[in-house]
């Protein structure tokens, strides 16, 4: 969980942008398998903020039925996501990476669902900033199975592209689904690219799978908003799609 000092943009309240990071957490799932939600005092305390705030962005949380303040008990989250659709190819810019996060953590209910198990459950996780001619692209969030993730060298995570890390551990890849869309830039998305929490993204879900067609990582890239929107052409003989990489 993020402190209030990670609350990123001073132009947008705090309330505001607490609002944000914990509907995007129940969105992706992340409470899942949490027994509770966090009260007023508990959520006072762990962004340091007042009890005033924290009222108010669970208030915004219930009205948005994401969760349910019953008297006398800790709020409960109410909402479950959907099943996950299934992304499309594509190949990589030479990006500098700077990693933002590493490890073990409650992943994405997409992801939970890429993997086939319970959504909440921890998997490995990587989240990096790539920068391409010295500006911030894009902010990058792998997720694979622990047996995968836990072996990667730090070293290569900091400068290699996820596709050659593969390759020089003899993880041969055989397909890559992809779905396209636009969402609100994350707190920790947003500081990192330097953008507001409500400036949208442009937002890749992929699935990377082996040759016998077993997921190996799910990832999600936000591009920064200033970047292009690539073009698509759809092969009207072949009925599929092809465009840039993200």
């Amino acid at each position: 969980m993020l402190a209030a000092q990670n609350l990123l943009d001073p132009n947008v309240p705090i309330h505001e942008q607490l609002f944000q990071l914990l509907r995007n957490e129940i969105r992706d799932g992340l409470w899942a398998a949490a027994d509770g939600f966090p009260g007023e005092q508990e959520l006072a305390e762990r962004y340091g903020v007042s009890v005033i705030t924290s009222r108010k962005v669970l208030d915004r949380l219930g009205a948005e039925g994401l969760v349910d303040r019953g008297r006398g008990r800790r709020p409960r989250v109410t909402h479950s996501p959907a099943p996950a659709a299934r992304p499309a190819a594509d190949t990589p810019h030479p990006f500098l990476y700077e990693i933002l996060s590493a490890g073990t953590a409650p992943a994405p209910a997409e992801a939970c669902d890429t993997f086939g198990v319970p959504h909440g459950a921890s998997l490995w996780q990587l989240k990096r900033l790539r920068r391409l001619h010295g500006r911030p692209h894009s902010v990058t969030h792998n997720v694979q199975p622990l047996a995968i993730g836990a072996r990667h060298d730090a070293a290569m995570l900091a400068r290699r592209p996820m596709s050659q890390i593969f390759a020089s551990e003899g993880v041969t890849l055989g397909k890559l689904r992809r779905r396209i869309g636009v969402a609100l830039a994350p707190v920790d998305v947003a500081g990192p690219l330097g953008v507001s929490v409500h400036d949208a993204c442009l937002l890749y879900s992929m699935t990377l799978l082996d040759l016998g067609g077993a997921p190996v990582e799910w990832l999600r890239i936000y591009v920064h908003p200033a970047e292009s929107t690539p073009t698509e052409t759809f092969d009207l003989q072949t009925f599929t799609w092809k465009g840039a990489a993200p």
